[in-house]
């Protein structure tokens, strides 16, 4: 264990520094982390949480992919015409019929996916 911690320690001083990121591109992929990562970073002073952050970030995403935020989801009136386009019965632009899928027997839930 003590030696994975010393490689680790010298390929990080030896390699040039990643690319830095933008405080706001931090924060939206700070934020779009599981919980349970992001609590990983509380024991670290702001500086050292910012550094390694950054080499998760550069990790994840190399110059020149940058992180981009999903989408808020529609809004409920969005959602509404949307539902109301693609009722049972409903032609597509192509003019032909939709294709609906059953719904799940009773007692069963969703994938937890």
């Amino acid at each position: 264990m003590m030696l994975r911690r010393l490689a680790i320690n010298l390929y990080l001083l030896e390699q040039p520094p990643p690319k830095p990121v933008t405080p706001e591109r931090l924060t939206a992929f700070f934020a779009a982390l599981p919980p349970w990562v992001r609590t990983t970073f509380d024991s670290y002073p702001p500086d050292e949480a910012r550094r390694r952050l950054t080499l998760t970030y550069r990790l994840a995403f190399p110059f020149p992919d940058e992180f981009r935020p999903m989408a808020a989801p529609p809004s409920t009136a969005k959602g509404a015409a949307a539902k109301a386009s693609t009722s049972p019965g409903a032609t597509s632009p192509a003019g032909k019929s939709q294709q609906t899928t059953k719904p799940a027997p009773p007692g069963t839930s969703p994938p937890p996916y």
